[in-house]
């Protein structure tokens, strides 16, 4: 994510962050390494939204392997016309990943980082 991105990003969430939430299907995983964040598709409610994830060494870390067609619960922030994800839950797998806090402060960035 450039610079510019985070920018626009934090200064969209300092009014306070509005949380959204979804559950829907996962149909397509993107995760092409020079090609951005990694990224899932969900089809819900007849639409289709690009969630955002994060660093993929901590999508790694964490042991997260979502499946085209699972079903997915996503709760996240929608900034402009981007959908970045604080919590992605597969049932399936019964697998919570917590990828930002409650201001969108993504957690991979650790304690005291980006912190005000």
């Amino acid at each position: 994510m450039t610079a510019l991105m985070w920018i626009t990003f934090f200064t969209a969430l300092s009014a306070g962050p509005a949380t959204v939430q979804f559950e829907g299907s996962i149909e397509r995983i993107h995760t092409t390494p020079g090609e951005g964040p990694p990224y899932l598709e969900v089809r819900h409610d007849g639409e289709l939204t690009k969630v955002i994830l994060g660093s993929m060494r901590y999508l790694l870390e964490q042991n997260f392997k979502p499946k085209t067609g699972d079903r997915v619960k996503v709760t996240g922030f929608r900034v402009g016309t981007r959908f970045y994800a604080a919590r992605i839950y597969l049932p399936r797998q019964d697998k919570t990943l917590e990828l930002r806090d409650s201001d969108g402060r993504p957690v991979w960035r650790g304690r005291g980082s980006m912190r005000r």
